[in-house]
């Protein structure tokens, strides 16, 4: 999935006050893609199920398309499952991925399931999200007053802001999709502190997310976002934040590289309708990533968690940066209107280590060969009081063999004791000719110091402060002085909490905006107060000036405001750079500075359309708000004729629907004769070859799920009689299937006797010769 158009220009927060936060978190769900289910058992969901619980999520958020013709089976097996497991689901209607959905199907399903032992109450209603669908925000009305539900919409494309009002303020509280880093920037919180300014007390559901990477051509996505140690920054944001809920994204999202479920061959079919270079996720699995998360999460609810075993996860991306093609993949994407970069440039070739221990560590570290040392007091992040979870990350040497030691200092007769040794490889090969920005991961655990004990972190949850943060910019010497002594406003962003250290004595000097920008305000007034103007003399001043508010958030990262291209494209790309769509791959961004706000689309049109130009969305992007140049129009259905919505090929050649696909019939089907016997024949005491015509139709369409029940001898009886029962058996690598798209069958041969006919003809009495002259 993907957010198109996130309009950040809407981050404008009132800086220099704390945001008031929930009164206590509620819950953790993770998003739950229904739409890889197709081929899904009940006991399918219960194993994914009792993963996601014994990592203590509290549910998912079942992301289901309006067009999927499997909602209706694959819910169905999916509430019962998680009933039987004290397990909960909440519904996240997709407006994106299939269009709109009618409001009385949503209606139907809400009322279906809304009180079902499994569904999520928020104080007594059936909690319900989307993920987009704004421009349907008057059917909530209905919707509501009909079931009662509590709706938390994802409506991030229009900001905060304009979410919370439109149609009068429908939404009883939001969830933001803002879970990545805007280039090589680190992970912020602006977006979701202006969330919760807008939102003024309703609830707030935030996301976390540890990694992003997609190259599905079919969907129109090919970028990634920095991830790196993404996934513990974020939830240590949680503490800091405590928003009502959070969302991770995701449990099974595999084209977009961010799942934290397990692997799954039956959940691969993004891939090929996406039209991957390859499987990039296949031989990768990310639950490394669900290792530490019980102690995360029981954080963030405030459990006060523990463990009883020292554990350690590096992380690093599947391939070396320069080895391969970029594969056309951008850091950023232009779709979003941020500023495009090599992936290079933001992927750095780094280990991004974490682990959960009970006092500092050393690291030992060889990259290729080469030797790496961190102390232990040089971890990036690490917890107050020594016990808890630690994480910072290493520049590597070369590609090849990583191996990172954990030792400490031996508690009795001197020396170090090694704890662990992770190895992992960093690949330099390239399939499909492209780069893997694909996270790879080790994990590790090893018996603590207290060996059937439990740890817990020194300082008590109640009592943990903000002990260190961040800045963007002119805010950085302020907030890292401030943040360290618990003041940490919407400005600055928190990165550890602890014990609340002891205050310098005041030095009473009183500091204001510099420049007069209200946005310095409490920081300047805070800093100069205990440490006097050797503070930051430039963001602040002992002369107080007029106060102003900027009319563009000093938050937001820069947009492309200019550009140019070369031939056919230079006008797009002029068009378009200066609205902050300039993608690198055809265009030249010449300046950057506050996003100019694109207008308003004024004649959608199918980016498929557009597709075979390669623009990187140019035509569609200028033509959809009235500028459409001559080679733009040149592919673009002529009014009338009916569009081409396959990319140049009939409809009747594009199978990608045929998920399941049944070969049923006699001894044509079987292709008796023809090649070589296949080694399941006798499975059903009949013959199958390989030259059958079901083999050629299945290597035509490739569907996931393929099964093969003709036999040769069958008459029309013993097919109705013995097929269609076989037509559920589970083979190698098959799963259950209920309903089958495509059904081929040939019949009625046998029941007249054409191999009798066929031997008359072809075995004839021995005749006289007759010579030729």
């Amino acid at each position: 999935m993907q957010l198109i158009f996130l309009i950040v220009t809407t981050v404008i927060l009132t800086i220099s006050r704390c945001t008031v936060h929930a009164a206590s978190p509620r819950g953790v769900f993770a998003h739950f893609m229904v739409g890889n289910t197709a081929t899904f058992t009940a006991q399918d969901w219960a194993n994914n199920i009792d993963k996601a619980a014994a990592a203590h999520i509290d549910g998912f958020a079942l992301n289901i398309a309006a067009d999927w013709k499997y909602n209706g089976d694959a819910l169905a097996l999916a509430f019962p499952a998680a009933a039987a497991r004290g397990f909960k689901l909440i519904f996240s209607f997709d407006y994106a991925g299939g269009g709109a959905w009618p409001k009385s199907v949503v209606t139907k399903l809400v009322k279906q399931y809304g009180n079902h032992p499994a569904y999520w109450q928020h104080d007594g209603k059936p909690l319900v999200s989307t993920f987009e669908g704004p421009e349907n925000a008057e059917d909530w009305h209905d919707i509501k007053a009909e079931t009662g539900c509590f709706f938390m919409p994802d409506w991030s494309s229009m900001g905060a802001g304009p979410a919370v009002a439109l149609a009068g303020g429908v939404a009883d509280g939001l969830f933001s999709w803002a879970a990545w880093p805007w280039a090589s920037r680190p992970m912020d919180t602006f977006t979701d502190r202006s969330y919760q300014q807008a939102l003024n007390g309703k609830p707030y559901m935030m996301a976390v997310s540890p990694w992003f990477f997609t190259n599905l051509p079919g969907y129109n996505k090919n970028w990634m976002w920095l991830g790196g140690n993404l996934w513990y920054e974020r939830w240590q944001q949680t503490l800091d934040i405590k928003p009502d809920y959070v969302q991770i994204i995701s449990w099974n999202d595999f084209g977009e590289s961010h799942h934290i479920g397990p692997l799954d061959d039956k959940q691969y079919t993004a891939f090929k309708v996406g039209e991957a270079p390859y499987n990039y996720v296949k031989d990768y699995p990310h639950e490394g990533w669900l290792k530490h998360l019980p102690f995360m999460i029981d954080t963030y609810m405030g459990r006060d968690p523990s463990f009883n075993e020292e554990s350690a996860l590096v992380v690093h991306q599947v391939t070396w940066a320069e080895t391969c093609n970029g594969g056309g993949t951008t850091a950023n994407t232009a779709s979003q209107l941020q500023m495009e970069y090599p992936p290079q440039a933001v992927s750095y070739d780094m280990l991004y280590i974490a682990a959960l221990l009970t006092e500092p560590t050393d690291l030992y570290i060889e990259s290729g060969g080469t030797p790496i040392f961190v102390s232990s007091d040089k971890w990036e992040i690490s917890p107050d009081g020594g016990i808890g979870l630690y994480y910072t990350s290493v520049y590597m040497k070369s590609p090849g063999k990583q191996s990172v030691l954990f030792q400490r200092p031996r508690a009795t007769g001197g020396g170090n004791a090694a704890l662990t040794t992770i190895v992992t490889e960093v690949d330099q090969d390239c399939p499909g000719n492209v780069a893997n920005w694909n996270a790879k991961m080790v994990y590790r655990a090893w018996n603590a110091p207290r060996i059937g004990g439990s740890y817990k972190h020194k300082v008590p949850l109640k009592d943990r402060k903000c002990i260190s943060g961040w800045g963007w910019d002119n805010f950085n010497p302020l907030c890292s002085y401030t943040c360290k002594y618990s003041y940490c406003p919407d400005s600055c962003v928190c990165t550890n909490m602890g014990k609340e250290k002891e205050q310098p004595k005041p030095k009473y000097e009183v500091g204001y905006p510099a420049n007069g920008d209200a946005n310095y305000e409490g920081l300047c007034k805070f800093a100069w107060n205990l440490g006097g103007s050797s503070i930051d003399s430039r963001a602040c001043s002992a002369t107080k000036q007029p106060a102003y508010v900027p009319s563009v958030s000093p938050f937001l990262p820069q947009a492309c405001v200019k550009g140019t291209g070369p031939g056919d494209n230079q006008g797009l790309c002029d068009y378009a750079c200066n609205f902050g769509f300039c993608p690198i791959n055809v265009c030249k961004c010449i300046s950057s500075g506050a996003l100019n706000k694109p207008p308003a689309v004024t004649d959608p049109v199918d980016w498929k359309v557009f597709k075979d130009l390669k623009d990187g969305g140019l035509c569609q992007f200028a033509c959809s708000r009235g500028y459409c140049p001559d080679h733009c129009l040149a592919v673009m259905p002529v009014e009338g004729e009916e569009e081409d919505d396959d990319d140049g090929d009939s409809d009747r050649l594009d199978f990608r629907w045929v998920e399941s696909y049944l070969a049923m019939g006699d001894s044509f089907a079987a292709g008796i004769g023809v090649g070589e016997v296949r080694p399941e024949s006798d499975a059903y005491g009949c013959s199958r070859y390989s030259g059958a015509y079901p083999l050629k139709v299945q290597e035509a369409i490739q569907s996931p799920n393929f099964v093969f029940t003709a036999c040769s001898g069958d008459k029309s009886t013993d097919i109705i009689k013995n097929q269609f029962s076989k037509a559920w058996y589970i083979g190698p690598g098959l799963t259950q299937v209920r309903t089958f798209d495509l059904v081929t069958m040939s019949a009625g041969g046998n029941d007249v006797g054409f191999s009798d006919v066929l031997k008359g003809c072809l075995f004839l009495p021995t005749s006289v010769s007759i010579p030729l002259h």
